[in-house]
């Protein structure tokens, strides 16, 4: 603006152009030349009736000196509105530069994150694979073994079978020496070690076949554990050892796999005299809460280490306590009667000190889906 005036004054060029250029402008930016004309003289303007007749500066020049302060003023405040508008929206604009290098970078590392997601999921992909093959491999060994097991543990009952016979002949052949008879004595036992582990194997893989599942049915506690317990009372009674049982709280009805609950009791009961010294106790008490029935096999026994308690329920583990009468011992019992007792959905603890006897206890649900769904089967066959 200076330069043009600084032009008009010098007479560079012609005022008529620069006037006809001027008159062209806006009124407001004519104001803003105003001071400068002043300079030069409210004389020039008035010598261009042109340029005067724009109505903002006509309104100007027309004015009082008062009306001239304030229209100045607004003016002025006018161009600090408009300097700040131009400084905000300058701020605005650096301000959405830093967003947009910001939000650049955040895609950026999104992108990364999601790329090494996507490298993670393919790794993981092929780690279930490779599970699912091991798993298919584990599958195949472990049938390959049971049925070995089974094969084997079937082809053993013939030739035990054979030296049973064998010993039964030379017991009738005629007479024995005490040597000789303490020898076959001996025989016998070996015989029925074998045909014991046989027995507990064969249990073993068949239990553990997720195919056999739970035959859920009502029972009444308190006559089943008596039979139960007569079936053992010979055994017991050979090494002078007393069955009790504290009837106080074993009047009720449960839900349960009879078959399986018989062998659990069998190889609890039997351990515990097979464990006990003549002239002890083993006592059998029941109990229920809370939804849930609960039986204790108690013996007066030499107990259970602290490091045979860590391996109890493990296949083949012989306890370091021996049987009181000879007797044999596969080391499959426990294991039976934790499958078993998994397969009921129950729980089963061990309470014992060395010297002072042991505590098993099994719990179990006391009622079962599974036995509303096969009597609900039963009525529909029923009704058909």
């Amino acid at each position: 603006m200076r330069v043009f005036f600084s032009i008009a004054n010098r007479s560079l060029v012609n005022y008529d152009s620069i006037f006809e250029y001027a008159k062209s402008l806006p009124g407001e930016v004519l104001l803003s030349f105003f001071q400068p004309l002043e300079k030069m003289g409210l004389s020039i303007l008035k010598s261009y009736p042109s340029l005067t007749a724009h109505p903002i500066l006509a309104f100007w020049l027309n004015a009082s000196e008062e009306n001239q302060n304030m229209l100045l003023l607004i003016l002025i405040a006018s161009l600090l509105l408009s300097l700040t508008l131009v400084v905000l929206l300058a701020l605005a604009g650096r301000k959405r530069n830093q967003i947009n290098k910001l939000l650049e970078k955040q895609r950026q590392d999104l992108h990364l994150v999601n790329q090494e997601l996507e490298d993670k999921g393919k790794l993981i992909t092929l780690q279930k694979k490779s599970i699912s093959k091991n798993n298919e491999l584990i599958s195949e060994v472990y049938n390959e073994h049971k049925s070995l097991v089974s094969v084997v543990a079937h082809d053993l009952k013939s030739p035990l079978n054979k030296i049973q016979g064998l010993m039964h002949v030379l017991e009738m052949s005629g007479p024995l020496n005490e040597d000789q008879k303490d020898a076959i004595k001996k025989i016998h036992h070996v015989v029925e070690g074998g045909r014991v582990l046989i027995s507990d194997l064969n249990s073993l893989i068949y239990f553990e076949d997720n195919d056999v599942r739970a035959d859920y049915r009502k029972l009444e506690l308190m006559p089943y554990i008596c039979g139960l317990l007569n079936e053992h009372e010979s055994y017991a009674w050979k090494k002078k050892i007393t069955l009790t049982l504290d009837k106080s709280d074993c009047d009720f009805t449960v839900t349960t796999d009879e078959k399986f609950l018989t062998r659990i009791l069998d190889n609890l009961i039997s351990n515990a005299i097979k464990f006990s010294d003549p002239d002890t106790e083993v006592k059998i008490s029941c109990f229920h809460e809370k939804g849930t029935f609960g039986i204790r096999v108690i013996d007066q026994g030499p107990g259970i280490s602290k490091e045979d308690l860590q391996q109890l329920y493990k296949k083949f583990k012989k306890l370091s306590a021996r049987p009181t009468g000879g007797e044999s011992s596969s080391g499959l019992g426990l294991s039976i009667v934790k499958t078993l007792v998994l397969k009921l959905q129950g729980d089963i603890f061990v309470e014992s000190e060395e010297g002072k006897g042991t505590q098993f206890t099994i719990v179990f649900p006391i009622t079962h889906q599974e036995e509303h769904l096969y009597s609900m089967n039963l009525k529909k066959e029923a009704e058909n």
